[in-house]
């Protein structure tokens, strides 16, 4: 359990505080003496009472930051061919929570969503799997309760389809999980995904 921390000299804070606020360009509040405070409790002054002022020009540029948001946003899925076949990668990252293999209700509605175009009475393969940390075992456990998954919403909104599902765990990895700590850390995320695979 985390301690409660408390300020032993309330004025001293109000004091630093104050030194802060006048840098900003406000007027500072009057200054605390140790004996305002002779049993250990301060009363606050309420925040209407202090006299801030107005932002400088300069202050208000530096407080706003901008927000990129190119490369930030991640696509559930990439759709390929791989000969005949065509093959939709599905990120585990946004399906599932780490080391989980429930599907949110969003998720569920997004594999809804990218069956919809599969050709009617397919075979679909569905492929779990995963990076390379933790055990073999743990691993293998997981890709198949993740096909699984995801087998389960396909099932529930094309119940045409014919399903086949595997779990590879990390057998059958996309990228080589070397380099520098981005480079594995992109690698172990492109190879944590599910795979739907179909004809036509």
């Amino acid at each position: 359990m985390r301690p409660h921390l408390r300020t032993r000299h309330p004025w001293r804070a109000l004091a630093a505080a104050a030194a802060v606020l006048t840098g900003l360009g406000a007027a500072a509040p009057a200054a605390v003496a140790a004996d305002d405070d002779p049993a250990g409790g301060y009363a606050w002054p309420a925040i209407g009472a202090l006299d801030l002022g107005d932002p400088s020009q300069e202050n208000m540029v530096r407080s706003v930051t901008e927000y990129v948001t190119e490369g930030s946003v991640l696509s559930v899925d990439d759709t390929t061919t791989d000969g005949a076949e065509t093959v939709v990668t599905l990120s585990s990252d946004i399906l599932f929570d780490p080391s989980e293999s429930a599907l949110s209700k969003a998720a569920r509605a997004k594999v809804a969503d990218l069956v919809q175009d599969v050709p009617e009475g397919a075979t679909v393969s569905v492929d779990g799997h995963t990076d390379s940390v933790d055990s073999d075992a743990f691993n293998q456990k997981l890709s198949e309760r993740r096909a699984k998954a995801v087998a389960g919403a396909v099932r529930a909104a094309r119940g045409d389809l014919r399903l086949e599902v595997h779990g590879y765990g990390e057998s059958r990895l996309e990228a080589p999980e070397t380099g520098d700590a981005q480079a594995v850390a992109d690698a172990r995320a492109q190879n944590r995904r599910v795979e739907l695979r179909y004809g036509g």
